[in-house]
């Protein structure tokens, strides 16, 4: 029987809020392997926090549940499918519930944990999913980081979007992250250096002092390079960062090249020659790339000036009707254009002549002599 596997998604919940924000795919036959993460925070008891985004980033005495829900990928309402962990890769004390829970369409099964005083470390928790118990089609995992409660620990900061070293073409972007304690922060504070200054902007947060606060905070990037840096402390006096750094560019990429022109039909084993119009709004120089069509390019070449066109050859080795296109890239961004529109071009065989009589000349070839004497050849 064809196994097929299963779509997986995994979100932590409050109550009923559903938000994916993180998504991973893995392609595997028809099907697809999905998961994403997102923050829980309950308001109930302020210690029993996690962090958004796998890892998940806890101390030791905090209270984690995520609810994994698994489903059929494309979606498929009338069958069974199971989830379960890999028991040994669940962290003493924790809990799936059900152990192995199966349902038509999708299911949802709870993973709970407190780690205990002595458990800090790292853990990779290995979930399946499968069309019956113990049988899997399809595995994820989440990643729990666990740190030590000691007498008092400091701050921990995590700036979870945008990803270190991103570049950006609009100066608006949105950075979100969470800050953690132990005992409680009392101070939160954003600071942005970009090549030539910075600002930076702090303030007090008000009693009862958190022991989890989540950040979102919309920044005006400068051209080139910027780093953003978010800074807490906690009753200790004790603090903690994280930061990124970005880029931003107006640079925009090359303009879509003009259609090769050149020969729409030639001979095996015949150079032809083909050119393309290549520019850039920006005036930066480029990188082309021709691809014949066959499996051949003549990889990046260059560079080139803005507004100049560019030739090359090719020798096409077998008959066929191939298509010839272009694109470019800029310098020294990187940033490539669209694909030019194809030119086709046939390699036709070459024709013989076969007709009945010559065949049965061929096929009789005593016949020559006495077809000379005839002609008057010899």
């Amino acid at each position: 029987m064809t196994k097929k596997i299963l779509g997986i998604f995994i979100a932590a919940l409050l109550i009923a809020n559903v938000s994916p924000v993180l998504g991973l795919k893995v392609e595997k036959s028809s099907y697809n392997v999905e998961c994403g993460v997102n923050l829980v925070y309950d308001p109930v008891s302020p210690s029993n926090v996690l962090g958004m985004y796998d890892p998940y980033n806890i101390y030791e005495g905090q209270y984690l549940k995520v609810t994994l829900t698994g489903y059929w990928n494309p979606p498929n309402p009338t069958k069974t499918i199971c989830l379960w962990a890999n028991a040994g890769t669940m962290p003493a004390g924790a809990t799936l519930t059900p152990p192995c829970n199966c349902a038509l369409g999708s299911v949802s099964s709870d993973f709970e944990w407190t780690p205990s005083v002595g458990q800090a470390g790292t853990y990779v928790i290995v979930f399946y999913l499968g069309e019956t118990c113990f049988t899997p089609l399809g595995s994820f995992d989440i990643t729990v980081i666990v740190h030590s409660t000691g007498s008092d620990n400091p701050p921990l900061v995590v700036i979870q979007s945008p990803a270190d070293g991103s570049s950006f073409t609009t100066p608006s972007i949105t950075v979100n992250g969470y800050a953690t304690d132990d005992h409680g922060l009392t101070s939160y504070g954003k600071k942005h250096e970009w090549t030539g200054d910075q600002t930076i902007i702090s303030g007090t947060l008000p009693p009862p002092y958190q022991t989890y606060y989540a950040f979102s905070e919309s920044i005006t990037l400068h051209e080139g390079w910027n780093r953003i840096t978010i800074f807490v402390s906690d009753t200790s006096a004790q603090s903690g960062q994280d930061q990124i750094e970005v880029y931003y560019t107006t640079n925009q990429p090359p303009n879509k090249p003009g259609k090769p022109t050149g020969p729409s039909s030639g001979k095996t084993g015949d150079s032809l020659h083909f050119e393309s119009y290549f520019s850039d709004p920006d005036a930066d120089s480029m990188e082309v790339f021709f691809d014949w069509g066959d499996g051949n390019n003549t990889g990046w070449i260059g560079p080139v000036a803005s507004g100049n066109t560019v030739g090359n050859y090719h020798i096409y080795s077998s008959d066929g009707t191939y298509e010839v296109k272009t694109k470019a890239r800029d310098l020294p961004h990187y940033e490539e254009s669209e694909w030019s529109d194809s030119l086709s071009i046939s390699m036709p065989k070459n024709k013989t002549i076969n007709t009945p009589f010559l065949q049965f000349l061929e096929n009789h070839p005593y016949l020559f002599p006495l077809l000379r004497q005839i002609l008057g050849l010899w």
